[in-house]
């Protein structure tokens, strides 16, 4: 029967630990597709979902909303990796996500890959306070976004003692990163913030040389690779 089929469904789901929805099948995520999913993780049919993986949507950020409010009442008690691709995030879609991003909804997440969703600064300004609470945080992946000074200011505001102290990358790249905020950076690096930070990519222009300022990173943290 239908009732049987959609238990046996929900009881495979149970055991699966890596989803990838999108146009990583050629068929970008229609709101039908983001509901069933808010649906499943408002019920706790994905206990074991290590990786959730989503590129690609024609709804305007308004799937990523569902997400959100899914993640307010349930929980991804395994999620370690959470990569949200070309689904038109934005800044109001960034602050709803925000607010899900929590230690209750997603305990051990490590990589957070937002890249190529037109997320500016007041984007980013909205995620820092959530971001800064995850302690498991390995990897921020938001190239090819609008993120400026101001944004990447946000994230790595004073004070730092105990914020971000697993982040090992950051990837800003393409966006809108200048001088000044890897000066921002800088200043950082050079106390004992962010301990395990390794690589970075802040350039405006992956094509173009490093500057200056971003030889300014290797001289405050001589291990840093720049990417």
């Amino acid at each position: 029967s239908g009732r049987q089929t959609k238990g046996s469904l929900i009881a495979r789901l149970r055991n699966v630990d890596s989803l990838e929805l999108g146009s990583h099948h050629d068929k970008p995520l229609t709101l039908a597709h983001w509901r069933g999913l808010g649906t499943l993780i408002r019920c706790g049919s994905l206990p074991n979902l290590i990786a959730l993986l989503i590129e690609g949507d024609d709804c305007g950020g308004e799937g990523v909303h569902m997400l959100a409010a899914a993640l307010h009442h349930g929980v991804l008690p395994s999620l370690v990796v959470l990569a949200l691709t070309s689904t038109q995030i934005g800044d109001q879609a960034a602050a709803a996500l925000a607010s899900a991003l929590t230690k209750r909804a997603v305990p051990y997440i490590q990589m957070l890959q937002l890249s190529e969703n037109q997320i500016g600064d007041v984007g980013l300004v909205a995620l820092a306070p959530a971001l800064r609470q995850l302690p498991t945080l390995t990897g921020l992946r938001m190239c090819s976004n609008l993120i400026g000074d101001r944004g990447l200011a946000a994230l790595i505001a004073q004070p730092m003692t105990g914020v971000l102290e697993s982040l090992e990358i950051l990837d800003l790249g393409d966006s809108h990163v200048t001088d000044a905020g890897c000066v921002t950076l800088a200043s950082v690096l050079r106390t004992e913030a962010l301990p395990n930070f390794r690589k970075v990519d802040l350039r405006a222009d992956s094509g173009r040389a490093f500057s200056q300022a971003h030889l300014e990173l290797i001289e405050a943290r001589e291990d840093l690779d720049l990417v």
